[in-house]
């Protein structure tokens, strides 16, 4: 008996050593990522207006519209750090902020801001990845931080977030995940941490789901895909998938099965948000975006094969070497 107790006590003690080896990598890869990215400079990069003024309004007032105190307190903070008039994006921020100040015009649209019937201001993206950035966002405001690097924190620590994922999946080193990640993580992906967009969120929630899968964690599976829909509703053929790969698992019994299709409604979130503040399904399909005339064979072509994001030509570990150029440059 007391041999056996000493067996217990030798494994859990190196399992808590595992435990605290394994916390320390995730917690130097974040901190290295910081480190790497500290130099960039702030910048709302695409329909990063968008998502900054929502993450500002989630942050002010605890609701997605977009009011112009949330202008103004964004640009207060910017300026706290850099002259406004060094906004590369000076003159779309003021446009906006004069937009969504006139609430008397019947202007009703402006550069993917929409007013509604009730004079009410909101993106015409879904509101999922700017509610994600509302911790980041509080803590740039209490360490007097530039408001637009919340983005980057919160991208820095969705990736951490994977990784502790990964390395914590399994009680020794899950090596075949590990391989994953760095697969995933150095391709085309790692440019994208400062971006002021969803893309990094929706790279972690699809590789957190395969990850569950690959353990045959079908729920959690299909929650990160479900989530990963709300930005990118795309994705659903992923979740389709997804929902048949668990359905052939269980042998085609169906009553396990159930609680899956409640994901199914994650991915109507954004359709529902919409139809209520605007009586449409989707501000973007509204504006014409989704009309098969934008699917062109160089499009398709450039997915695969451009060279700046082409998913071919930017896989996997070749970015290794990118980032060994980018330090030389």
């Amino acid at each position: 008996v007391s041999q056996s107790r000493y067996r217990c006590f030798i494994c859990m003690q190196n399992n808590r050593k595992q435990r605290v080896i394994k916390g320390l990598i995730v917690f130097l890869f974040f901190m290295g990522l910081v480190i790497y990215f500290k130099p960039s400079e702030p910048y709302a990069t695409g329909d990063g207006i968008e998502y900054v003024l929502t993450t500002e309004a989630w942050y002010n007032h605890g609701s997605p519209d977009i009011r112009y105190s949330d202008f103004c307190t964004f640009k207060a903070d910017f300026v706290a750090h850099q002259s406004w008039q060094s906004n590369y994006k000076k003159a779309a921020f003021d446009e906006v902020g004069a937009f969504v100040k006139d609430n008397t015009s019947q202007r009703k649209e402006y550069g993917g801001f929409y007013r509604n019937s009730k004079g009410n201001v909101y993106g015409y993206h879904f509101v999922f990845y700017s509610l994600v950035n509302v911790p980041s966002r509080a803590l740039t405001a209490m360490m007097n931080i530039h408001p637009i690097k919340a983005f980057l924190y919160t991208n820095l620590f969705l990736c951490a977030l994977l990784l502790a994922l990964i390395l914590f999946s399994s009680k020794s080193i899950p090596w075949a995940h590990l391989l994953f990640f760095g697969v995933v993580f150095f391709s085309g992906f790692f440019y994208y941490q400062t971006w002021t967009h969803p893309e990094v969120i929706t790279v972690v929630l699809v590789s957190s789901g395969m990850v569950f899968l690959l353990d045959k964690r079908f729920h959690a599976a299909m929650c990160c895909v479900a989530l990963a829909t709300l930005q990118n509703q795309p994705l659903l053929f992923l979740l389709l998938w997804l929902f048949g790969y668990i359905v052939y698992a269980h042998k085609f019994n169906l009553k396990p099965l159930l609680p899956f299709f409640l994901y199914a409604l994650v991915f109507l979130i954004p359709s529902l948000y919409f139809y209520t503040l605007f009586g449409t399904t989707s501000l973007i399909k509204d504006a014409g975006y989704l009309s098969f005339t934008n699917c062109t064979l160089n499009r398709v072509f450039g997915f695969f094969f451009d060279l700046n994001q082409g998913m071919v030509l930017s896989l996997g570990l070749w970015l290794l070497f990118y980032g060994v150029l980018d330090r030389k440059s």
